[in-house]
C-alpha cells in the first residue's frame, strides 16, 4: 500500500559535474522509488496465545496486498522439543549456551490468488512453542516480518482433552454461587 524512496548514493566516472551529480541522484529516484509489499494479515494473530493439545493441529496463514515473486515460511521451534530440552539440561549441567537450534523454518503453501500462503502444522509434542510467518521476496536476503510479537502455543498431553474432573468438580460445588 505505501511507498518509500531509497536513494543510493554512488560514484560514476561521468557525474563531476554539479548538473551530472543531480541528474544522476534523480535517475537513482526515479529508478528506486518502488511500491513495498505489506503484510495484510496473519492467523493466528502476531502476539497470541492458546493451548492445544498433542494430535491437534494448527492453520497459519499469510496474506500480502498483491501478488509478488517469493515464498513464505513459518519459522518455528514447533517439533524439535527434544533438541530444546537438550539445550537447557547442557546449560544446567555443563554451561554450555542455549543457541536455540530447535528453531527452523517451514516453507508454506501459496493458494492460486498469488496472495494467501497456508500451512497446517501437526502439534505431536507436549510444551511450550512459539511461532511467526514471514515472506522473502525472490532475490532478497531480508524477510519482511508482519508486525507484532511470536505467537505462543502451549501443547498439553491428550490425556487432558477428557476426564476433567477438576474443573467439573469446581463448577458443581461453587457454580450456583457465581454470578
Amino acid at each position: 500500500m505505501g511507498s518509500r524512496l531509497q536513494l543510493v548514493f554512488y560514484e560514476k566516472g561521468h557525474a563531476r559535474s554539479p548538473a551530472g551529480l543531480v541528474l544522476t541522484l534523480f535517475q537513482i529516484a526515479v529508478c528506486s522509488f518502488k511500491s513495498i509489499m505489506n503484510i495484510i494479515e496473519h492467523s493466528p494473530s502476531p502476539g497470541s496465545h492458546g493451548v492445544f493439545y498433542c494430535g491437534d493441529s494448527v492453520s497459519f496463514r499469510l496474506v500480502l496486498d498483491h501478488p509478488e515473486r517469493g515464498g513464505a515460511w513459518l519459522r518455528t521451534n514447533i517439533g524439535h522439543a527434544a533438541d530444546h530440552r537438550r539445550e537447557i539440561i547442557e546449560h544446567v549441567e555443563q554451561q554450555q549456551p542455549i543457541l536455540s537450534r530447535d528453531w527452523h523454518d517451514l516453507p508454506m503453501q501459496v493458494n492460486d490468488d498469488g496472495t494467501t500462503y497456508h500451512l497446517d502444522v501437526p502439534l505431536a509434542d507436549v510444551g511450550r512453542f512459539q511461532a511467526k510467518a514471514f515472506f522473502l521476496p525472490e532475490g532478497k536476503h531480508e524477510p519482511i516480518w508482519p508486525a507484532g510479537d511470536n505467537i505462543v502455543l502451549k501443547v498439553e498431553p491428550a490425556t487432558g482433552v477428557c476426564g476433567n474432573t477438576l474443573y467439573s468438580a469446581f463448577a458443581r460445588q461453587f457454580g450456583h454461587n457465581i454470578k
